[in-house]
């Protein structure tokens, strides 16, 4: 406890401290003195910060003996009350001061982490004078106090949580930490025999330590400050036996005519390792099994640093039934599961859903049909997200069973992965084993409304690698037929009465540009805008160019043509994530004709395209760019009208459409 002489004995005086419970007016003080209320408030404060300090314990002394005594309170601020006899031939102020700059009334302070109190302000606030009762006077002592330099605190946090033989585990020890300075070095005790570093401190709060044997071990963290102060901690980890490897089998649901690859992943606990594994099938049993071994000894050349591998390893196809698939890597994982293996059946069928775009966490619903006079019996179904090169791994799989000859049937998929998680806004893939093609539809999140720009510039012209309408058709196909002219109808959109409908923040002109807009907000109120004044031939060629300026890159756009109703038309469209695809939408389904899939001739991001379908009968030839994309027949629909697709959450801009006669 520190001791503060604060208050001095007055010259020639015999002053005395009188409870505030016992005076009464001229009892108790010498003739020429009288009796005055002290109210002391002791502010405690930290030296460096200024910040107050709480909790300090605090002691006030008359004449070396104790008056009062108390904690400062969250503010710094202990406050008592007494009264003491003053001389009258002094100002009240000037007594106090004089008080305060002698030894009789002594203020002590004490805070554990602090010495070296010391007084830096007493002032008095105010006096007030009476006749009748005590004069009173206010009192404020400033009191600081030095931190004194406390130990540093160890802590730190590992993962995984619960490790493996074998497995790297990361230490951190950047939750220690010190509240006078800084920690300038790290040793760990792994509790295995392994001390990091053998001699000396890591400089870095992080290490890696991998453990050989299963069993508990007792993991010792110490740290050091700057001025040589250390503090431990220690904590118990439980190492398990050997991991599981982490093994993806594609297809997860093979039928008896698929390829099977397995793929095996797992780390090493530094680069200097190498694996060795090889597959074998014995009955209906599918091994996997490897050896991880160690080039060098662990060192400069090699620190601890995770390092992953993976193989894949090939089968198939194999015969029908279930398949005990088991990974054995010695010094490295293991992992044993089940395979179906399902027979292939010849029934094909087509996949269909009434919206080519969703809203996040809307329910979707996938109708299945077999048109053939062949039935299946079961077969699997999945959906996966589309990642540009690569296929995504299935959010969900299942089986459906017994889709008869010229039958359908319908499921619906609620928009969650397998862990009953909302997948996240992007396009989808949903194939059958019964089905040659795959429906691709689109989830948006509709909780965030679009923002629609109108655009303040003209659209940047796509570069045609081919001759446009009006030319020689596209060298890619030469079959294809030829677009007559002159055409038939062109539109700039300089011109509102053209026939486009017009309606505010949704579709419409944009005079100033020259230009045609389509921005839907609203899934549920998704249709084309179609031309209600010009009647196409049922033969054509019909372009226009179609640039996406926001909105998410997964969406389609394009064009539609043949349109009878909102429930009956084509539609070619692409999206700004270079895909391309064709729809038939039939009594409000929409089918894929040709499925999503990519072309390098397609402008990504928000960059315009030339769309261009030729029709002649029932054959459907695809263009995008002035470049051939595809060709496909049907004879669904015969004839109709032509408009503009834009896909909800998009704004799209569309300009120069021609249609002309289609012929050989």
């Amino acid at each position: 406890m520190a001791r503060l002489k604060v208050l001095p004995v007055l010259i020639g005086a015999a002053l005395a401290l009188i409870p505030t419970d016992q005076y009464s007016l001229g009892d108790g003080c010498p003739w020429d003195y009288y009796l005055a209320t002290i109210q002391l408030t002791v502010k405690v404060v930290d030296c460096t910060t200024g910040e107050p300090i709480p909790s300090a314990r605090v002691e006030i002394y008359y004449d070396r003996e104790r008056y009062d005594r108390g904690y400062t309170n969250a503010y710094g601020n202990f406050s008592t009350i007494f009264d003491l006899c003053l001389p009258e031939w002094e100002d009240t102020e000037d007594a106090i001061l004089e008080l305060i700059e002698e030894e009789y009334l002594e203020i002590r302070v004490a805070k554990t982490g602090y010495s070296r109190p010391r007084i830096t302000q007493a002032r008095v606030v105010a006096v007030f004078r009476s006749t009748i009762a005590p004069w009173r006077a206010i009192v404020h002592v400033d009191v600081c106090m030095e931190r004194e330099n406390q130990p540093p605190n160890a802590s730190f946090t590992y993962t995984p949580t619960q490790p493996h033989v074998m497995e790297p585990i990361s230490f951190d020890a950047s939750p220690s930490s010190d509240t006078e300075g800084t920690i300038t070095g790290y040793r760990w005790d792994f509790g295995d025999g392994s001390e990091v570093p053998p001699s000396g401190w890591l400089l870095h709060p992080q290490a890696i330590h991998t453990y050989n044997a299963p069993g508990t071990y007792r993991v010792q963290l110490t740290v050091k400050d700057e001025t040589g102060l250390t503090a431990s901690t220690t904590r118990t980890i439980v190492v398990a036996p050997a991991q599981a490897c982490k093994v993806e089998i594609v297809p997860d649901h093979p039928t008896s005519k698929d390829s099977i690859t397995i793929t095996v992943s797992g780390t090493f606990p530094d680069p200097c390792y190498t694996l060795t594994h090889r597959l074998q099938v014995v009955g209906k049993e599918i091994r996997i099994t490897g050896q991880v071994l160690q080039t060098e000894e662990p060192g400069i050349l090699c620190p601890q640093v995770v390092t992953p591998w993976s193989f894949s390893e090939r089968v198939g196809p194999l015969p029908p039934g279930q398949y005990e698939v088991i990974v054995d890597i010695e010094q490295g994982c293991q992992w044993e599961g089940t395979l179906d293996v399902s027979p292939w059946a010849q029934a094909g069928c087509r996949l269909s859903t009434p919206d080519l775009v969703y809203c996040l966490g809307s329910p979707i619903p996938i109708y299945v049909m077999n048109p053939t006079g062949v039935g299946s019996d079961f077969f699997s179904c999945e959906i996966r997200p589309f990642i540009p090169g690569a296929p995504g791994a299935p959010v969900r799989s299942f089986w459906l069973w017994g889709l008869a000859a010229h039958s359908s049937i319908t499921f619906t998929w609620d928009g969650r992965d397998a862990t009953g998680m909302l997948v996240p806004p992007g396009l989808y893939l949903i194939s059958c084993g019964c089905a040659t093609s795959t429906l691709a539809i689109s989830i948006l999140d509709c909780s965030s409304p679009i923002v629609v720009r109108p655009p303040r510039h003209h659209i940047s012209r796509p570069r045609p690698t081919a001759a446009s309408i009006g030319g020689q058709g596209p060298q890619a196909e030469p079959t294809a037929p030829e677009c007559q002219s002159p055409p038939l109808f062109t539109d700039d959109f300089a011109d509102p009465t053209s026939g486009w409908p017009e309606e505010e923040g949704v579709c419409g002109y944009l005079p100033e540009l020259e230009e045609y807009f389509i921005s839907i907000a609203d899934p549920d109120s998704l249709k084309p805008a179609v031309n209600g004044r010009f009647q196409p031939p049922s033969d054509l060629c019909y372009q226009a160019i179609a640039q996406p300026a926001t909105g998410p890159e997964h969406l389609p756009y394009g064009l539609v043509f043949r349109y009878q109703d909102d429930q009956n038309f084509y539609a070619f469209v692409v999206n700004s994530m270079g895909m391309y695809a064709l729809y038939l939408r039939q009594n409000g389904e929409y089918t894929p004709l040709i499925a999503f899939q990519p072309s390098t001739a397609i402008y990504q991001g928000a960059s315009a395209n030339l769309l261009k379908v030729i029709v002649r009968g029932t054959l459907i030839n695809l263009y995008v760019n002035g470049q051939f994309l595809a060709t496909v027949e049907d004879d669904t629909l015969t004839e109709g009208s032509i408009g503009l697709y834009g896909g909800p959450g998009l704004y799209v801009r569309f300009d120069d459409l021609e249609v002309a006669n289609a012929g050989w």
